[in-house]
C-alpha cells in the first residue's frame, strides 16, 4: 500500500510535466551513435537517443541468412573466432554494398574487397577522400573476417576426402564467391592488376 500511494504521489507531480521525445529516424545502416558505441567513431552524440531491434536468425541478424561464406560450415564446426567473423561479414554487408555501388571498392580475384583503382571514373569521386580513412579500416577489418572464414572453410575441405582436381576447383570457388557475385555497375578485378566495372 505504501508503494502504492509513493506511486500515486509521483504520478501527480508529474502530471503537470510535459515531456518532448526527439523525432524517430527508422534505419538499416549504423549511426553515428551506434557507431560511437562500438568504438568505430569518435564524433559525440548530443542528446540522441538511440532505440535498436533487431530480427534474431541463428546470430541476430537480419541479413545473416545471405552471408555467403556461412554456407556449409556446419554449426557444430563453428568456433567463436569463426563465428565472430561471419557476424562481422554480415554486419557490415550492407557498408560494404554502399561502397561498392559509389565504386569506392571493388572485389579482387584472391578474395579480398579493395579499394577501386578506376575511381576516378566514378560519379562519387569528389566524395572519396573524406571517406577514404574509413574505407581503408573497414577493408582491414572485412577482409581479416574474410580470412578467417576462408582459413576454416580450407581446414574442413582438407577433411573431404577430395582428388586434387576436385579439391583446386573447390578451393577456388570458395575464394571467388564474393567475385562471383560482382552486380552490374559494380567494379571488379577482371585480371590481375586489371580492373573493370561490370555491365
Amino acid at each position: 500500500m505504501k508503494t502504492f500511494l509513493s506511486l500515486l504521489f509521483f504520478l501527480s507531480i508529474l502530471s503537470g510535466c510535459t515531456f518532448t521525445l526527439p523525432s524517430l529516424t527508422m534505419t538499416l545502416t549504423p549511426t553515428s551513435s551506434q557507431r560511437q558505441m562500438v568504438g568505430e567513431s569518435r564524433e559525440l552524440e548530443k542528446d540522441g537517443w538511440v532505440i535498436s531491434s533487431v530480427r534474431t536468425s541463428a546470430t541476430g541478424s537480419s541479413i545473416w541468412e545471405k552471408e555467403v561464406l556461412d554456407s556449409e560450415i556446419p554449426e557444430r564446426e563453428l568456433d567463436d573466432e569463426t563465428y565472430l567473423s561471419l557476424r562481422t561479414l554480415a554486419y557490415f554487408s550492407r557498408e560494404l554494398r554502399e561502397y561498392k555501388k559509389k565504386g569506392f571498392v571493388g572485389e579482387g580475384q584472391n578474395g579480398e574487397a579493395k579499394v577501386n583503382p578506376l575511381m576516378k571514373e566514378t560519379l562519387y569521386a569528389k566524395e572519396f577522400p573524406k571517406s577514404k580513412s574509413r574505407v581503408e579500416d573497414f577493408l582491414k577489418i572485412l577482409n581479416a573476417s574474410r580470412k578467417t572464414v576462408y582459413g576454416k572453410r580450407l581446414n574442413l575441405l582438407s577433411k573431404e576426402k577430395l582428388n586434387e582436381a576436385e579439391m583446386n576447383k573447390k578451393k577456388s570457388q570458395l575464394i571467388l564467391a564474393y567475385f562471383n557475385l560482382v552486380e552490374e555497375g559494380e567494379y571488379f578485378e577482371s585480371r590481375i592488376g586489371k580492373w573493370s566495372r561490370k555491365d
